[in-house]
């Protein structure tokens, strides 16, 4: 079994886009209502914005493949002399298997490469799961937002953001 992160670029977008709409599905797709989850979906994963952000020196995604499949991905972005995860996404099947460890331990390599104080995320307050795997990394809770996005159900809107001082 090989496994390979590779940073995408735009020749990566056939597959990287309807990765990150399975995978985004899959975690959230329940946690909108009518017409939501193909508004945001479109809004964050459609060709538009994944050139933007694929041809952007301030964003960076990284596609996880084992044998050549993709499994997993992560979003970085540089915010002056922080980083921001904004997205980082497991196949719920190969969860627990070191992938999303594998990842973040990038995300944080790629932040003291490039000289960041601090790297930071937002997480769902209903997400237990990756909160748990934040904290394993040394991330604490900085503050709590309320999620402001249409579609989205207003009882899911609870948002922790999280850092981590380098």
């Amino acid at each position: 079994m090989s496994t390979r992160i590779h940073a995408a670029t735009l020749d990566d977008l056939p597959v990287l886009q309807p990765l990150c709409i399975s995978l985004y599905t899959l975690s959230f797709g329940d946690h909108w209502n009518e017409g939501g989850l193909a508004w945001y979906t479109e809004l964050v994963y459609g060709t538009e914005q994944l050139t933007k952000d694929l041809t952007s020196h301030k964003v960076n995604y990284f596609m996880l493949s084992i044998d050549d499949v993709p499994h997993a991905f992560m979003k970085l972005k540089q915010r002056g002399e922080n980083m921001e995860i904004q997205k980082l996404y497991v196949r719920p099947d190969q969860k627990g298997k070191g992938l999303g460890k594998r990842l973040m331990n990038l995300a944080l390599s790629k932040a003291s490469e490039l000289g960041k104080k601090m790297v930071w995320l937002e997480v769902l307050d209903t997400n237990y799961d990756a909160i748990g795997f934040y904290e394993q990394f040394g991330f604490k809770t900085a503050r709590k937002i309320r999620l402001d996005i249409p579609y989205f159900k207003d009882e899911l809107r609870g948002m922790l953001i999280m850092e981590l001082v380098l």
